[in-house]
């Protein structure tokens, strides 16, 4: 089994540094092959200097491939483009895998011959940060239901393993979404929800397990960090609104925040907490239709 593991990164040369140093470290079978792929997306700091040493010591094993256009969903399809392998893992360059990060992938798929997608743990790497995109389930799960990718999602891109026959069902990740358009994220939300869509089996497993090195320490980093998210949901809303699981999500949540302020209409924490919720989700709503009918102007 040929396993790629897929790496965007952007102006992070000392994240990255330490992640490439612990890919060096994995517990990997024989039985496995893998590939690290750094795909560069258009970085101004040292991300290429950091790759070489890398990409010179294991010729063939390393690749840094740079990717002048902006958006991280630009960069993770020609990460995909340029992969050999049955099975493609990403994470991110604020991420740590645990030693036997690729072993346990492999198990899965091994297990389970028609898994499609599969999803992992992501627990701190420094208990000083916020406990933020974190997941901590440890009871092994299929994904059933649509709110579990959309709305309380049990999988996170900086933790993902796709087959390849996925990727033949679906068209990559859409370059409307996500770091470096107008809304922000939600890319891999929307990935797996096609997924989903295709009734392709979807897993997650806690033996697959990252450390989210992600740095915030901040509750306004956190808030930020929600407001952006928030924007994404509204635009994987609009976008597949037509669908009956999505409509339904999209009327609860719109509708209780609602209901909430119609409940204490003299409230305004009440008022700005709603508010604070539905503004992001309406602002992805109306980027996505400007993606939509106005192509180019997100990215």
């Amino acid at each position: 089994m040929l396993i790629s593991v897929i790496i965007c990164t952007y102006n992070r040369s000392g994240g990255l540094l330490t992640l490439l140093r612990n890919l060096e470290e994995l517990d990997v079978p024989p039985c496995i092959e893998r590939e690290f792929l750094v795909i560069d997306n258009n970085s101004t700091d040292a991300t290429r200097t950091v790759c070489e040493p890398f990409a010179q010591k294991y010729s063939g094993t390393y690749r840094y491939i740079f990717e002048g256009r902006q958006g991280k969903c630009f960069a993770l399809n020609t990460g995909i483009r340029n992969a050999k392998g049955d099975i493609l893992a990403f994470t991110d360059d604020d991420c740590i895998p645990d030693r036997r990060w690729l072993a346990a992938i492999a198990e899965e798929f091994v297990a389970n011959p028609p898994l499609a997608a599969l999803g992992g743990r992501v627990e701190l790497f420094d208990d000083n940060h916020k406990p933020f995109t974190i997941i901590t389930r440890t009871d092994r799960m299929i994904i059933t239901t649509a709110s579990q990718i959309l709305q309380n999602p049990h999988i996170y891109g900086c933790n993902l393993a796709v087959h390849r026959r996925a990727l033949s069902a679906v068209e990559g990740f859409d370059l409307g979404l996500g770091p470096a358009t107008r809304s922000l994220s939600n890319e891999d939300v929307d990935f797996l929800y096609r997924i989903y869509r295709k009734k392709l089996p979807i897993a997650y497993s806690p033996e697959v397990l990252v450390y989210h090195n992600h740095g915030r320490t901040k509750d306004s980093e956190i808030e930020a960090l929600k407001y952006a998210y928030t924007i994404g949901r509204g635009a994987v809303y609009c976008k597949h609104i037509l669908d009956k699981d999505v409509l339904k999500l999209a009327y609860w949540a719109v509708s209780s925040s609602l209901a909430n302020i119609l409940k204490f209409p003299f409230s305004m924490k009440t008022f700005k907490k709603e508010m604070g919720y539905l503004s992001p989700l309406l602002r992805g709503a109306y980027f996505r239709l400007l993606n939509d009918f106005l192509p180019g102007k997100n990215v």
